[in-house]
């Protein structure tokens, strides 16, 4: 089972006949999340992308549902032009029809990801600059002590002079 990368799902999932249907929506999410996302030999076999080599004990380990269900489900997935299953003695081999209509393969560029070294350099800078600039006092260019820091250091004080106040009282 493939447990890096990640599959980007289009929001169209939402309207899916069978999407109401628990059993269904984890069973055909499940064979989203684990078909090959590209070609691949297996045992003599090309599986395809979109394609998945299933037993139902297998399917019915993997999802939680039982194999009498999940052998429902895959009926019913096929009836409904969802998926194509190709049996043979040992294994199945399903096909998720319409898989990139599902599963968003263009690649957007999005400069939050990942930055270039220049732009991660300049965030770190301005972000020194930021900080620098707010731990000092503004009058007289020294730094300031955090409020956060004296009243974290009053709380500790007070807690001690009341511990020793306690255990004096508790000596006597």
């Amino acid at each position: 089972m493939i447990l890096n990368g990640f599959v980007k799902l289009k929001r169209s999932i939402l309207n899916w006949e069978w999407y109401g249907n628990l059993y269904m929506t984890r069973l055909f999410m499940h064979l989203i999340f684990t078909v090959n996302y590209e070609e691949k030999a297996w045992c003599g076999e090309r599986i395809k992308r979109g394609e998945r080599v299933v037993t139902l004990q297998g399917l019915a380990d993997e999802t939680g549902i039982s194999k009498g269900e999940i052998s429902k489900l895959l009926r019913k997935l096929e009836k409904s032009g969802e998926i194509l299953r190709r049996p043979t003695g040992r294994y199945t081999i399903v096909t998720l029809i319409n898989y990139d209509e599902y599963v968003d393969t263009e690649t957007e560029e999005n400069p939050c990801e990942n930055p270039t070294k220049t732009e991660e350099k300049r965030t770190v800078t301005q972000w020194n600059k930021y900080n620098n600039k707010n731990k000092k006092n503004n009058y007289n260019n020294k730094p300031v002590k955090s409020k956060i820091s004296f009243d974290i250091d009053e709380l500790e004080e007070s807690s001690y002079l009341r511990y020793k106040k306690n255990t004096k009282a508790a000596d006597k």
